[in-house]
């Protein structure tokens, strides 16, 4: 019974995706073409909008366009996640890492406390636009005399300088390859994670 159960759900649940990517692609088609400077960033959304749809298996996970490159990074939108980051971690993938997303913008301040490998971190603000990046590097660990207060005082800040709503804490050197810049427009849907942060 569970699984005849199971079997149907699923089944809807993929009818409901393949109905949403028709209309997806329905309305690139009735939607008038807009002006030329404006197609890129249209076509990239749109990407973004089909890589949503069809990432099925990993639910966790949000497709972010850096620079035209897809990477499907995992969602922090709560305190909970806001604090253990990707604490403890041995490896990110060439394409993975955390958005951490904010209610409102704000200056932000990141730290490396009980992070293993280096990483890159770019801010955006409220529109997705690259306000800062800097290379994390990995500190040594707390030491079995040292407090807690005098292991997170030592660490590197890392900052915003500017309001950001949102960070993305990618592969280290990813940004560089991927010729990353200030200002730069970082595409995924972010009324959809509006809806999520709390």
């Amino acid at each position: 019974m569970d699984v005849n159960r199971h079997v149907k759900v699923q089944a809807s649940l993929q009818g409901i995706r393949l109905l949403y990517a028709v209309l997806v692609i329905l309305l690139s088609i009735v939607v008038p073409a807009p002006a030329a400077s404006a197609m890129a960033p249209l076509g990239m959304y749109r990407a973004v909008q089909m890589a949503h749809v069809l990432n099925t298996v990993d639910a966790g996970l949000e497709p972010v366009l850096i620079n035209g490159r897809l990477f499907r990074l995992e969602r922090a939108v709560m305190a909970v996640q806001w604090e253990q980051g990707l604490m403890d971690r041995t490896h990110i993938d060439v394409d993975g890492g955390m958005l951490f997303a904010y209610p409102f913008p704000q200056h932000q301040s990141f730290w490396m406390a009980n992070c293993l490998i280096d990483m890159d971190i770019l801010f955006l603000d409220a529109r997705g636009r690259i306000v800062a990046m800097h290379e994390m590097k990995a500190q040594p660990l707390r030491g079995l005399n040292e407090t807690e207060v005098a292991y997170h005082a030592r660490l590197p800040r890392y900052t915003s300088g500017k309001v950001a709503q949102y960070a993305l804490e990618i592969q280290s050197g990813m940004a560089g390859k991927i010729d990353v810049e200030l200002g730069d427009q970082v595409l995924f849907d972010r009324a959809r994670i509006a809806q999520l942060t709390r």
